[in-house]
C-alpha cells in the first residue's frame, strides 16, 4: 500500500438531507466520484473534514441500522484505511451496525485498503457497470460492527466454504 504520511483530519457527521443530496448530485455531475454506483439510492449524510477536502457521502438507514457508502471525494493524500475506519467508528457511535461500499473487482489497491480497514468482500458482481464498450466487474465489501452469530440457510458446499472463510475474516478483524 502507498504510505500516506498526512494525518487524517476528524471528520463530523452533517446529517441535512436535502443539503447532502444537493451537494452529492453537484459533484456527481462533475465526475468527482470514481465510483458512483447506487442508482436507486441517494445520500441523507455526509462525513466531512472542518475544510471539507474530504467529504463521504452516505444513506443511513437507522431503523435497519445500516449505511452504505455512495461515493467520496478527497482533495489531498489521505490514508484510505484510516478514511474508510474512521467512517465506520463515527457511523457506529450513531448506532449503525453494518456498513457496506462498492468497489471496482479490479482495483486491488482499494480492496487491500478495504480490507485493512475492516470491510470484507461480500457480493461479486460480474458485468455490472458499463465501461466504453464493455462491461466492468464489481465487489461489495461490508463492515460489521457486530459479530455475525447466524449462518446462512443454504446447503450448498460453495456457500459454505465462502460463510467459513467470511466468519474466520470476521473473528480476525473483531479480536
Amino acid at each position: 500500500l502507498p504510505e500516506i504520511t498526512e494525518e487524517m483530519p476528524p471528520l463530523e457527521i452533517i446529517d441535512a438531507p436535502l443539503f447532502v443530496n444537493r451537494r452529492y448530485h453537484e459533484l456527481k455531475s462533475r465526475h468527482f466520484f470514481d465510483v458512483a454506483f447506487y442508482p436507486f439510492q441517494t445520500p441523507n449524510a455526509v462525513l466531512t473534514s472542518p475544510s471539507q477536502d474530504t467529504e463521504v457521502f452516505v444513506r443511513t438507514i437507522p431503523a435497519l441500522r445500516f449505511a452504505m457508502i455512495l461515493g467520496e471525494r478527497v482533495n489531498g493524500a489521505v490514508d484510505p484505511v484510516d478514511l474508510y475506519r474512521q467512517v465506520a467508528q463515527q457511523l457506529s457511535r450513531r448506532g449503525i451496525t453494518y456498513v457496506e461500499t462498492i468497489a471496482d473487482a479490479s482495483d486491488l489497491i482499494a480492496a487491500e485498503c478495504l480490507a485493512s480497514a475492516g470491510y470484507l468482500p461480500s457480493v461479486y458482481f460480474p458485468g455490472l457497470k458499463r465501461h466504453g464498450k464493455g462491461r466492468r466487474d464489481y465487489v461489495v465489501f461490508g463492515r460489521s460492527m457486530e459479530r455475525t452469530l447466524v449462518p446462512p440457510q443454504a446447503r450448498s458446499r460453495q456457500l459454505k466454504r465462502f460463510w467459513g472463510a467470511y466468519c474466520e475474516n470476521e473473528r480476525a478483524l473483531l479480536t
